[in-house]
């Protein structure tokens, strides 16, 4: 059970920041620093966890404990609580997960380590929960209803959800933190593809598709599993595949009956004349 120790202005250089879920973003801080230097300090106080060691670890609140620092200001308004390892994770989740400029593969990733976390925890009651876990949801100790109020959160179908959950739940975490530099390019169809490869192959892709003269990830996808990327074929090519497709279905005697039409045809028996010789010179 997370416990609310109290809320107090903490020494910003004593919050450990790392091995966090995702960077801070440099034009978000920058916008806090704004609004700090513009209307003062009005912020949700951030929220850290107290460690057994006396340390202090951020639990939500990174961007604007970020600005604090870039602004050198000494200290920060928190709330300090005493809480478990899978608990403080949810917390961080929900607090990223109620963000509106999401990626396709945060919010895939996101989701699934929530699931994860939440089937861990198997909570029985909202009640104890604070901050954005909760705001979040409060009856998703299965599949189905984590996915119902997630969707009813996000304003996105249910299934839409299941198939975010899916795909984070099977992304290697080193493909991920590679792909991070290309995110808002990504759709979740490809994203699908590439979760359907060996943790192996994703790292190539991910470093094939982030590097400066590729193409795609649908590209590096296909590179990856030993494939060149399939041509689109012309339309003389589908043309000739569709009607090699009715000669093999047609019966004899209707082959019989096409050819004598061809042959009778001016036009097409000079065509066909020409290339006989052509075959035969």
């Amino acid at each position: 059970m997370a416990k609310l120790l109290e809320a107090r202005d903490v020494r910003v250089e004593e919050i450990d920041a790392t091995d966090r879920l995702r960077p801070v973003s440099d034009s978000a801080v920058a916008a806090i620093m704004t609004s700090i230097e513009q209307v003062g300090d009005t912020l949700t106080p951030i929220t850290v966890r107290a460690m057994s060691d006396g340390r202090l670890r951020l639990i939500a609140g990174g961007h604007r404990l970020e600005a604090f620092r870039r602004l050198e200001r000494p200290t920060i308004r928190a709330e300090v609580w005493q809480c478990s390892d899978d608990w403080a994770k949810l917390a961080e989740i929900d607090e990223n997960l109620a963000g509106a400029d999401l990626s396709v593969l945060e919010l895939s990733t996101f989701l699934a380590s929530r699931k994860a976390v939440y089937e861990r925890l198997n909570p029985t009651t909202a009640k104890g929960r604070a901050g954005a876990a909760a705001r979040w949801v409060e009856d998703a100790s299965d599949m189905m209803s984590f996915a119902s109020a997630t969707a009813e959160k996000r304003g996105i179908s249910t299934r839409h959800v299941e198939r975010l959950v899916r795909v984070g739940q099977n992304l290697d975490a080193a493909a991920v933190e590679t792909l991070r530099g290309i995110e808002g390019q990504l759709k979740l169809a490809d994203l699908k593809q590439l979760a359907e490869l060996t943790p192996d192959q994703q790292r190539a892709a991910a470093n094939d598709a982030t590097d400066a003269n590729s193409g795609s990830l649908k590209a590096a996808i296909q590179k990856a599993k030993g494939k060149k990327a399939a041509k689109a074929p012309s339309a003389e090519e589908t043309a000739l595949r569709k009607m090699r497709e009715l000669w093999a279905r047609a019966p004899m005697k209707a082959k019989r009956a096409f050819l004598d039409d061809l042959a009778g045809d001016p036009k097409t028996a000079k065509m066909i004349s020409a290339a006989l010789g052509k075959a035969q010179g």
